[in-house]
């Protein structure tokens, strides 16, 4: 069959949406450590995009943590729970996908099965991050004798999810499903 090139421009265009709706949502995830610009952080995202796409199981996220932390004199643990807690809301979202698809779909054992374990896995990785930015208290870790930079590692790993638990959470969580609104379109405008 022949390709319709503006749906491929539509496509095309959607994405490109996407992918800034994105970099909003990270600057609003980082916006407690450092102000940082769209643009700027635009390229350290695309970088570890580009990186996913050469680094096998998506160790881009990490080189876009390392990279980041370092273009920003930030803690890399930091920008990497950040990454952690979008990569979390995107899962939840998927997971919201697959409930809603459920409705339009009869009985299919496979979808079952994916929405319950999906739905199990992010619930619970975003409880223990809710929990560990909440009830964080380094007193007990100082106590058996961690040493210092592991503690520090910690601190920052915090800090980079201190954004949960504030008004602000509600605010990424609806970008978030703006952002897996733009892919959808830019998805089913190219399979057009």
């Amino acid at each position: 069959s022949e390709t319709n090139l503006s749906w491929l421009i539509i496509g095309l265009l959607f994405y490109c949406l996407d992918i800034f709706v994105r970099v909003i949502r990270w600057r609003q995830l980082l916006i407690h450590l450092k102000r940082i610009c769209l643009y700027s952080l635009t390229q350290v995202l695309l970088v570890g995009y580009a990186m996913n796409n050469i680094l096998p199981a998506r160790l881009g996220e990490l080189f876009r943590a390392d990279f980041a932390g370092k273009l920003y004199n930030l803690s890399r643990t930091s920008m990497a729970a950040s990454i952690i807690l979008e990569r979390t809301l995107d899962g939840l979202i998927v997971v919201f996908c697959l409930i809603v698809g459920r409705i339009f779909i009869n009985n299919n054992s496979v979808i079952n099965s994916i929405t319950i374990i999906g739905s199990i896995l992010f619930i619970s990785i975003f409880i223990t991050l809710w929990s560990f930015n909440k009830g964080y208290d380094n007193k007990w870790l100082k106590k058996i004798k961690i040493p210092n930079f592991i503690l520090s590692k910690i601190d920052g790993f915090r800090q980079g999810l201190n954004i949960i638990g504030k008004d602000s959470l509600i605010k990424i969580f609806s970008i978030s499903i703006l952002i897996w609104i733009l892919e959808t379109f830019a998805v089913w405008s190219v399979i057009k």
